[in-house]
């Protein structure tokens, strides 16, 4: 059940804090967006929001799906570096054409194509592109087949770029760590091998050796 943000309450002396990864898990990121940061304006020093890599990497939709990413030759946009097997957007086109030929392919890499390949192969949540039609649909009342897939990109980015996005506005009232007493909270995690260690370049792995933090910009 989804209450309005004005019936959300916190009982006297309770902190709350969400531990991130608000979107992605079905069709509801803009309401539970919504709710959370309704309820944190409500207790601004009882409620904290923590970000997570679910809710961070959204912001790569302004740039990869602005103009100027869309204008860069298929073969030119990089697949998940992390993984030396990801599918490229090449191989994901031509499953989409079905082995289509270099016409077919251009044709084929519009912005709802490049959305679904991020979400399919660089950002790990195949099924978020249909959740937010379900969810489009809900909110205006409508069937979801009526729900363009244009539609369905322009507010994904507009989540992002629009400062009444329902994303952009979760980001702009979290943080990526939160002390309460003798605790400290945080999306991930802080062991022996990373504490007071920041890496001066993003891996997804941990290091075999244990290297020197990075230096003060």
């Amino acid at each position: 059940t989804v209450l309005p943000p004005s019936e959300l309450v916190l009982e006297p002396g309770c902190h709350f804090v969400f531990g991130g990864d608000v979107v992605d898990k079905g069709p509801g990121d803009i309401r539970l967006c919504r709710q959370l940061v309704a309820l944190k304006r409500r207790h601004p020093d009882r409620v904290f929001l923590l970000v997570g890599n679910r809710d961070l990497n959204k912001v790569r939709y302004t740039a990869e799906l602005g103009e100027d990413d869309m204008a860069r030759p298929i073969d030119a946009i990089p697949q998940a570096h992390w993984d030396p097997k990801a599918t490229t957007l090449r191989e994901h086109l031509s499953a989409v054409t079905g082995g289509g030929d270099e016409a077919a392919l251009r044709a084929a890499n519009t912005r709802e194509e490049r959305l679904r390949y991020m979400h399919q192969h660089t950002l790990g949540c195949p099924d978020t592109f249909e959740f937010r039609r379900q969810e489009l649909a809900l909110l205006e009342g409508r069937e979801p087949s009526s729900v363009t897939d244009a539609q369905v990109v322009e507010n994904f980015v507009a989540d992002i770029a629009s400062e009444d996005g329902a994303l952009r506005q979760f980001l702009a009232h979290a943080d990526v760590a939160v002390v309460l007493g003798n605790t400290l909270f945080v999306h991930g995690a802080v062991d022996a091998q990373t504490m007071a260690f920041v890496p001066s370049h993003t891996r997804f792995e941990l290091p075999q050796v244990r290297q020197p933090p990075a230096a003060a910009a």
